[in-house]
């Protein structure tokens, strides 16, 4: 083979092929190093697959926490916890598990429990006022105070409408309680709620308590509220 042949041999396997020397002419794929668009790595999902994939997981996460916070919380308690106020004789028991939140100043305080964002309950403690202690616990007065204490809770789960208000004793004290429901507010979670309410004085404190779930659960709830509402105590009475 003459030199000028061998060269041209060489120049023509340069122009056709890479650094390698090598031709990939007549090879129908592309350069290595190059990727085909329409291939995968191994183990890697075709986009299609991720969307499905990630739709599905987007799904159960919605329904875990729909779940969470529409599913009838009810059945009875299997157990109860015990709050008591710092610096007032008072307490209240509510289902164990329930979360629990404290606020307020040294002359009224209050208590949030929650099951979910809309089954909870509500006590607000006040220390009694010179002067009211004793007219506190006669009836007449006591319903007074419970009307006028409607304010307080609109201002909590908003505008409310409310039946005739009775008397009982809770905890060997006098109280006045009545039932209440409202449609507005950003506690109604979409739909009607229904509660009970309760006044119960002692020379000691004025102790507010309202319980509310959504209408629907009501009945099934009811005798954990009048078992929350009963258990309130003041003082001696404690």
């Amino acid at each position: 083979m003459s030199g000028s042949q061998a060269n041209g041999d060489a120049t023509a396997v340069r122009g056709t092929g890479d650094r390698s020397g090598h031709s990939w002419e007549g090879v129908a794929a592309p350069h290595p190093g190059i990727r085909d668009p329409r291939s995968r790595r191994p183990g890697q999902w075709a986009p299609l697959t991720d969307a499905i994939i990630i739709s599905i997981a987007a799904m159960l996460v919605f329904i875990s926490i729909w779940a969470a916070h529409s599913s009838s919380p009810f059945g009875r308690p299997r157990s109860w916890e015990r709050w008591r106020a710092d610096d007032v004789p008072v307490s209240v028991w509510y289902p164990a598990g329930w979360r629990v939140i404290e606020s307020g100043r040294a002359a009224e305080r209050e208590l949030v429990a929650l099951r979910s964002e809309w089954v909870r309950m509500h006590l607000i403690v006040a220390e009694q006022e010179a002067g009211f202690q004793a007219a506190a616990l006669r009836y007449d007065t006591l319903e007074m105070a419970h009307r006028s204490a409607s304010w307080r809770w609109e201002v909590i789960f908003g505008e409310i409408s409310e039946g005739q208000p009775g008397r009982t004793v809770i905890g060997g004290r006098p109280a006045v309680w009545s039932q209440f429901s409202f449609d507005t507010g950003f506690l109604t979670a979409g739909e009607p709620m229904t509660g009970y309410r309760a006044t119960v004085a002692s020379p000691q404190a004025l102790v507010l308590v309202a319980v509310v779930a959504p209408r629907r659960y009501w009945e099934r709830f009811r005798p954990t509220a009048l078992d929350i509402i009963g258990s309130v105590r003041i003082g001696a009475a404690g």
